[in-house]
C-alpha cells in the first residue's frame, strides 16, 4: 500500500509536539482541567525542599512595613535532589502580628508570578504562607512548629472546611551577607483563595459580621474545636484568626487559623484572651452563648467518634518528641473527659453566666 507522505508528516508532528507533558504528574500543558497548583504539588508530597534567597537583613529590619521584596524561590523534590522542580523569581513579605514582632525571622508570605506559573503548566494560585521556627536553631521552639501543624491537621479531621498544610524542609539564604541559615522543618498553609476554589465556596473579606449570621452547626463545631485545643485567641465579629466562607446555598462558615496561642501548642509567650477569667492558656473557657443543647450534644458525639483518629494522629507524628506527644495527648484526653459527661458539658458550655454575647 502506498504511504501518504503528508499524513506521515502530521503524525510525526503529533508524536513530537502534541504530547508535551508537564514535568510533574505527566499532566499535558495547556489542559486547564488537569493542571494543579504549586501548593497542591507540595501538599501531595512529603519532605519537599524549599530554598529562599533574599535580603533577609532588609526583611527583618522592615518587618512592620509588610512591603513585598524580591526573592528567588527554588523547589526540589527533597533536600538531596540536585535538579529543581521549580525555580523562579518571586516576592516575599512578613505576615502575622505577634510573631512578626517576636520572631527572629517572621512568618513569610510568598507571592509567585502568575505568568511564570502558567508557563510551567500550573494553575495561577500564586500565594503561599510559610510558618517557620520563631527562634532559629532553638529545639523547643521547633517543637512549637510541629504542634501548630498538628492542630491544623486535627481540624482537617473535624471539618472539610479547613486549611490544608504540609511540612517542608526549608533553607533560607541571606543574599545581602551570603549567610545560610540551618535547614529547618517548616510548614506551608493553603492560601484562602486556593481553599475557596477547592471547596467551591466564596471568600468573605469582611469584618463586623454578627455571629448570629454564621451557620449554626458549623459555628458550634468551630467553637468546640477551639475549646478542645484551649484557644481563646479569636473574635467572630472582627474575624480575628477566622476566615469566613460562603457556600453556594448562602451558609456562612468560620474557618480557624493561627493556633500558637492555644493551650495545646502552649507557646511560652502565649496568653489567654484578656476578656476571659483564664490565668493561663492551658485552662479552657467555652466562648459561646445560648447554644441549643441538642445541637451541642450532637457535635460532641462527632468529636467522640473522632477520638481514636485524633489520638493516632498525635501518636504517629514522627517529628514530635516523646515529652510533647505525651503532653498533647494528656491535654486532648482531658477534653474528652469533659465531653464524656453530659453534666460537665452543660456546666462548661450551657448552664453558665452569659459571656460577651454581642461578640460570641
Amino acid at each position: 500500500m502506498k504511504k501518504n507522505p503528508i499524513l506521515l508528516f502530521f503524525l510525526l508532528c503529533f508524536l513530537l509536539f502534541g504530547q508535551s507533558y508537564h514535568l510533574w504528574g505527566q499532566v499535558p500543558i495547556g489542559n486547564e482541567k488537569s493542571k494543579e497548583t504549586l501548593f497542591n504539588l507540595i501538599y501531595e508530597k512529603e519532605n519537599s525542599f524549599i530554598q529562599i534567597n533574599a535580603d533577609f537583613t532588609f526583611f527583618k529590619k522592615h518587618r512592620y512595613k509588610r512591603a513585598y521584596q524580591d526573592a528567588l524561590v527554588t523547589l526540589l523534590e527533597n533536600k538531596k535532589s540536585k535538579t529543581p522542580l521549580w525555580q523562579n523569581e518571586a516576592q516575599i513579605r512578613t505576615r502575622g502580628k505577634f510573631r512578626c514582632r517576636l520572631c527572629d525571622i517572621p512568618p513569610i508570605k510568598i507571592k509567585l508570578s502568575k505568568k511564570d506559573l502558567k508557563k510551567t503548566g500550573f494553575k495561577k494560585a500564586n500565594e503561599l504562607k510559610l510558618v517557620l521556627n520563631c527562634k532559629q536553631n532553638d529545639t523547643d521552639f521547633q517543637q512549637l512548629v510541629y504542634k501548630e501543624f498538628l492542630v491544623y491537621k486535627l481540624f482537617n479531621l473535624i471539618s472539610d472546611y479547613s486549611f490544608n498544610v504540609q511540612i517542608v524542609d526549608l533553607k533560607l539564604i541571606d543574599s545581602s551577607k551570603g549567610k545560610k541559615y540551618q535547614v529547618q522543618k517548616a510548614f506551608l498553609v493553603e492560601d484562602e483563595e486556593e481553599l475557596a476554589k477547592r471547596l467551591d465556596v466564596e471568600i468573605l473579606d469582611t469584618i463586623g459580621i454578627g455571629n448570629n449570621n454564621y451557620s449554626s452547626k458549623e459555628y458550634t463545631r468551630f467553637q468546640a474545636f477551639q475549646y478542645m485545643i484551649g484557644n481563646t485567641d479569636w473574635i467572630p465579629t472582627t474575624c480575628h484568626n477566622i476566615q469566613l466562607l460562603k457556600t453556594p446555598k448562602g451558609k456562612i462558615i468560620p474557618v480557624p487559623f493561627d493556633f500558637d496561642f492555644s493551650g495545646l501548642v502552649n507557646a511560652p509567650y502565649a496568653t489567654p484572651n484578656s476578656w476571659t477569667p483564664l490565668k493561663n492558656v492551658r485552662q479552657r473557657f467555652f466562648l459561646g452563648n445560648d447554644k441549643p443543647e441538642e445541637e451541642l450534644m450532637e457535635v460532641m458525639s462527632e468529636y467522640k467518634n473522632k477520638r481514636a483518629e485524633i489520638s493516632t494522629l498525635i501518636k504517629e507524628f514522627p517529628y514530635l518528641n516523646r515529652h510533647e506527644k505525651k503532653s498533647m495527648l494528656k491535654y486532648v484526653h482531658s477534653f474528652f473527659d469533659i465531653i464524656d459527661s453530659d453534666d460537665k458539658v452543660r456546666t462548661e458550655m450551657i448552664d453558665r453566666p452569659e459571656f460577651l454575647s454581642d461578640r460570641y
